[in-house]
């Protein structure tokens, strides 16, 4: 009896003992230790949901694919420095796989001299024109203008950037980028300036005059004022008026 009452003793010692450490993980530091593990568990289950989101990959606008950067393969690159595409390729996090060209809106690139950068601003109207698409001419605005030159032939030159500003059907058909064009960018439009040939010009008592057709055969001398100079001639602020014939030397 003595030793059985003993065993039960000692038996109730350990459930005491079991009750206590069950106490024990209900409290603050078990209850902080548990939210921890938690936490560190639920971030690794949303960084693999992302990583396997990422298994499709989307580009944000609809466009072009182009080769990435030269240099910006990264891992599972070729040895030419492009992304290796190729399936079952391995890519690391931030690798550049590709370029997307939003042809939603096309720009066109050029450059200007240094005499005729300081005609030209943001907003003014640009006609571009090409080779490759015969007959097609597209309105753009000119964005960029830049405020360094460049070296290059014949001078310092300025990069200027116009945006065309829509696209049909066919013209989106017919455009590809990299193509070469012409560009007329209007720095002034006004129909109801003259503007006379710079040959037409002479120096005459301080400033200038030109000839002007009188009759059938004779002309006179008329004093001009001049404004701005174009590729096509001088415009003539005063002394022309509509209709008179110039005579050019």
């Amino acid at each position: 009896a003595v030793e059985d009452a003993a065993r039960l003793a000692e038996d109730h010692e350990t459930a005491v003992a079991e009750v206590e450490a069950v106490r024990a993980q209900g409290g603050p530091e078990e209850m902080e230790r548990a939210l921890h593990e938690h936490r560190n568990v639920s971030e690794e289950v949303a960084d693999l949901e992302a990583a396997v989101a990422a298994a499709t990959v989307r580009a944000p606008v609809a466009g072009m694919v182009l080769a990435a950067p030269e240099g910006a393969g990264g891992r599972g690159a070729r040895d030419d420095g492009e992304a290796d595409l190729s399936p079952g390729t391995k890519v690391g996090e931030g690798q550049v796989l590709m370029r997307i060209a939003e042809i939603g809106t096309l720009a066109v690139q050029g450059e200007v001299s240094e005499i005729e950068v300081g005609a030209l601003g943001n907003g003014q109207a640009v006609e571009v024109t090409g080779n490759a698409f015969p007959g097609v001419t597209l309105a753009a605005r000119l964005v960029q203008v830049a405020a360094h030159a460049e070296a290059g032939a014949g001078g310092a030159r300025f990069t200027v950037r116009a945006e065309i500003e829509s696209l049909d059907a066919a013209a989106r058909e017919a455009l590809r980028i990299g193509m070469s064009t012409e560009t007329t960018i209007v720095v002034r439009d006004d129909p109801a300036v003259i503007v006379a040939p710079i040959e037409a010009l002479r120096r005459h008592e301080g400033g200038y005059a030109v000839e002007v057709r009188e009759g059938e055969t004779a002309t006179r001398l008329v004093p001009v004022e001049t404004g701005a100079t174009t590729a096509g001639g001088v415009e003539i602020v005063a002394g022309l008026e509509a209709g008179q014939t110039v005579v050019l030397p």
